[in-house]
């Protein structure tokens, strides 16, 4: 006889009224004023639906490229009666205002056009201290591979905590390579390597999260604690009762995730809702990169037309048109070469000379083809299989990497 269980139970999320943000421009007319709008899961001392006020002053100056904190919300289009930035907000509308500056202050388009703010992070962003995993100091390992490194520094989900289904997620996504070129995103490294494969830009989700952070459905950012200090917790972007109920405002696990790169992923998601500001058919004055001010005019005014050029629909049309097919990788032949993630178009180096020996000398001691089957699977891994909890060291062992405590 064997036990048998009832069906796992889904979790039942409470009912809870729903509330969307409208966030304003105060420049332009109300027909076509709307910057974009925030999903509210929060809510205030009541019970009701409503946003931290200070994520969406943030989301606000981030797309109007204040870095100097000039920036405040209010709901009135003159300005008066600022909300405070502790506050949770509660009603259908506010304008976003930003003191020093021309009018109509203006909009940085989309992440690759946006200069990111070194040495200038929010202060609530600075506070943000990160405490590494405890295998961080019990593991001592040398590895230029990024997937080996992040699964043994973080071991499970920071989000969940589960150990199955992980897969590392990169803070700065690889189409982003030109911006994280263009903006010396490498300096934040916690390697040498001038790339965005750095333990300081990835970090262990699970895969369903994965997806749910690339949406992007949720973003990580600093909220305060009781104590007043700053804690790292996820924050959902869109309406899903089960993903709020289970994770939203709940601080991620211990990480060495660079701050720098949590901030600019969290600019990177603001920016994929702007369509409706771009896409509006009206001028609108932008803040564009040196070798795109010829779209504007003396004043930073940029046409309907050109607007749209810069919307998130805009751009994976492009990328459709553009992208070349992708070649097949190979099976890995080296511990220091990394597994691609999907869509990758990085090919794999030859074997060196010393690699063909060895490759021979493996063959001619493994007469029941054990290290061939190995390699297959490997070339499963490398293909985008997802690992579970009990072939993590396997990996380890099948790129030659040894763990040990110390």
């Amino acid at each position: 006889m064997v036990e048998i269980y009832a069906p796992v139970q889904r979790p039942e999320p409470p009912l809870r009224e729903q509330l969307h943000i409208l966030f304003l421009h105060p420049s332009y007319d109300d027909n076509n004023n709307v910057l974009f709008k925030l999903h509210a899961p929060d809510t205030d001392q009541n019970g009701q639906p409503g946003l931290f006020a200070q994520f969406a002053i943030d989301a606000c100056a981030v797309i109007a490229g204040d870095c100097a904190g000039r920036g405040w919300l209010s709901l009135s289009r003159d300005g008066s009666d600022p909300v405070e930035a502790t506050s949770t907000l509660c009603k259908d509308s506010y304008y976003f205002h930003l003191s020093d500056v021309d009018s109509p202050y203006a909009i940085v388009p989309s992440f690759r056009q946006w200069s990111y703010p070194h040495g200038r992070l929010p202060p609530h962003w600075q506070q943000l201290q990160y405490v590494s995993d405890t295998v961080s100091a019990s593991v001592n390992l040398t590895t230029s591979n990024l997937t080996t490194a992040v699964f043994i520094r973080d071991r499970s989900c920071r989000l969940s905590g589960c150990r199955d289904e992980l897969q590392v997620a990169h803070l700065v996504p690889d189409a982003e390579l030109d911006w994280w070129e263009a903006n010396g995103m490498s300096r934040y490294n916690t390697g040498s390597a001038a790339t965005l494969d750095d333990t300081a830009n990835a970090l262990l989700l699970r895969a369903d999260l994965h997806i749910t952070f690339d949406s992007p459905s949720v973003v990580f950012v600093p909220k305060p604690a009781t104590d007043g200090s700053m804690r790292l917790v996820a924050h959902a972007l869109e309406h899903s009762p089960e993903l709020e109920h289970l994770y939203h405002n709940h601080e991620l696990h211990p990480t060495a995730v660079g701050i720098n790169m949590l901030y600019a992923r969290f600019a990177w998601s603001i920016f994929t809702l702007l369509d409706t500001f771009l896409e509006s058919k009206v001028d609108r004055r932008l803040a564009l990169r040196t070798t795109d001010t010829g779209l504007g005019d003396a004043w930073g005014f940029v046409t309907a037309a050109n607007c749209e050029l810069f919307s998130t629909a805009a751009s994976r049309k492009r990328s459709i048109s553009e992208d070349p097919p992708l070649p097949l990788p190979r099976a890995p032949t080296d511990s220091s070469v990394s597994p691609p993630r999907h869509g990758s178009s990085r090919p794999l180096p030859a074997p060196s000379l010393a690699q063909s020996w060895l490759e021979n000398e493996r063959q001619r001691s493994d007469p029941d083809g054990t290290w061939d089957k190995e390699r297959e699977w490997a070339q499963e891994v490398w293909n985008g299989r997802t690992l579970t909890g009990d072939e993590i060291e396997r990996w380890f062992a099948v790129n030659g990497i040894e763990m040990r405590d110390v």
